[in-house]
């Protein structure tokens, strides 16, 4: 070859192999003629090294009437599946020969084998070659193919063609291992990416469950939050107050109240107008008592048990003084509700007594180990009960 087409080839390849990669695998199968114009760089995703390290595979093919797609080679076998085996350059000086003599060979195969054959892809290349230059391309004597140069005319390669053809050898290893690389970066982008979609997907699903599940706590603590008084409730959802049986002694102002005449008037109303009017007595009853600071201990029928000092408490003479206040400000609204109920046809007006009482008392979670009830005993509590018994009709005994 001359120089300046040794310039020429030089530069057709090179621009080839510097074409942006799209889907290319490192291994593949290079051949070209001395002319510069039938130059074989495969631009496929299969490799041509198959995995078993056993054949060298064409996947593309430029300026060959026969393409060859497909087409294998077995290595160790002919000029490039030597090179491929050993790692070493091959030069061909005469190829006529060894054409006759493959030729005589493959008459002795049988004929079973010859159907084989002919299935098999055709290897393209000069039919006339008589000189070839193989040399293997190696990144990190890791084997990436073979690029291959023929030519028509009998011994015409020397070194400097070789010495040319090496660097391009060079080159196009290098440009395939970045094209496997390059491959090799977008395949894990792509796993990357999928398993972003994934993860996106699973936080997503996992955000609705516990919107769900919270939602699910939200509406059942509040339904939870209808059986305890908001102090209870607090204490217990906070951590304050443990779930499980313990008492303890402590001064308590403690507020009893019924309404006189409630029993009586059960015998006449109908049952949902005697529901309707036990639960505005007590709606508002509980509203007062919860505005002065009170802990709802139980409803007993129409009589109501309010506790000041715990779990909550401002000093035991100022829970005594909101007590108060709150008795006061239920007898002002109880006359508010008789002229309701009295509009309503309940001729017979509902009077409430009220007893308070500040004594030590006993106050916990008291009950069983699978049912518990936060309420107060103790002498202070009936003490705060017979008060109420005795006190008059809307007015409160101390």
């Amino acid at each position: 070859m001359s120089r300046a087409v040794d310039l020429f080839v030089t530069y057709r390849f090179l621009k080839l192999l510097t074409t942006p990669f799209e889907d290319q695998d490192a291994y593949k199968l290079g051949i070209i003629d001395e002319k510069g114009n039938r130059i074989r760089v495969p631009k496929s995703t299969k490799p041509a090294v198959d995995e078993k390290m056993q054949n060298l595979n064409v996947l593309a093919t430029h300026g060959y009437e026969i393409k060859g797609i497909g087409a294998s080679v077995k290595i160790g076998v002919g000029v490039i599946g030597i090179v491929a085996k050993k790692k070493k350059m091959m030069r061909m000086a005469n190829l006529g020969m060894q054409r006759s003599y493959m030729k005589a060979i493959k008459n002795q195969i049988s004929p079973e084998e010859k159907n084989k054959l002919g299935n098999e892809v055709e290897l393209p290349g000069l039919k006339n070659a008589e000189s070839q230059v193989a040399i293997p391309m190696l990144f990190n004597n890791e084997l990436i193919g073979v690029l291959s140069v023929e030519s028509e005319k009998v011994n015409i390669f020397n070194n400097s063609d070789e010495l040319l053809i090496g660097i391009l050898a060079n080159q196009t290893a290098n440009a395939l291992q970045n094209a496997k690389l390059y491959q090799l970066e977008q395949k894990r982008k792509l796993e990357l990416n999928n398993a972003y979609s994934e993860l996106e997907k699973l936080n997503n699903t996992l955000e609705k469950k516990v919107d769900e599940r919270t939602k699910e706590l939200v509406d059942l603590s509040q339904k939870l939050a209808k059986y305890f008084s908001p102090q209870v409730y607090q204490s217990i959802f906070s951590g304050k107050l443990d779930v499980k049986i313990q008492t303890k002694r402590k001064p308590l102002t403690v507020f009893f109240s019924d309404l006189e005449g409630f029993t009586e008037l059960t015998e006449r109303l109908e049952p949902e107008v005697l529901t309707e009017i036990l639960t505005q007595y007590l709606t508002e009853m509980s509203n007062i008592a919860i505005k002065w600071g009170g802990t709802i201990d139980k409803f007993i029928g129409d009589a109501l048990l309010v506790l000041f000092g715990d779990p909550n408490s401002n000093g035991n003479k100022e829970d005594a003084i909101a007590c108060v206040s709150m008795a006061i400000e239920m007898l002002e609204k109880l006359k508010i509700l008789r002229n309701f109920w009295r509009d309503k046809g309940i001729s017979k007006p509902l009077n409430a007594r009220i007893g308070i009482h500040t004594g030590v008392c006993t106050v916990g979670n008291f009950g069983s180990e699978d049912r518990l009830d936060y309420t107060i005993i103790g002498n202070g509590v009936n003490l705060a009960s017979r008060i109420e018994t005795s006190a008059e009709a809307n007015k409160i005994l101390l």
